[in-house]
């Protein structure tokens, strides 16, 4: 793996350990930010938070999306996402 990769990783795992409550706080803001890593390169991260089903309200979608250090470039960009329920599980993952 490499640092861009690790970093990523690190920084989607900080989210996903996000409550739902703490989650909802930035509901409909993008909240964007830079890591510095330990090869001295920043990382640009940039966070949506939104209902998944706007007439429900229950469940929070959140993307993320994160640069290879070298800036917002297409190739270097990486996504992830997840659902999380209010009770703080995931929406659609298996536990196993």
């Amino acid at each position: 793996m490499s640092e861009a990769d690790d970093v990523f990783a690190e920084q989607v795992e900080r989210w996903r350990a996000t409550s739902w409550r703490d989650l909802r706080k930035d509901l409909d803001d993008a909240v964007a930010y830079e890591v510095l890593g330990s090869d001295g390169v920043g990382y640009q991260f940039e966070v949506l938070v939104h209902w998944d089903d706007p007439r429900e309200r229950t469940d929070l979608r959140v993307l993320f999306t994160g640069d290879d250090g070298r800036g917002w470039r297409m190739a270097g960009m990486r996504h992830a996402g997840f659902v999380k329920a209010p009770d703080d599980s995931f929406v659609g993952e298996d536990d196993a």
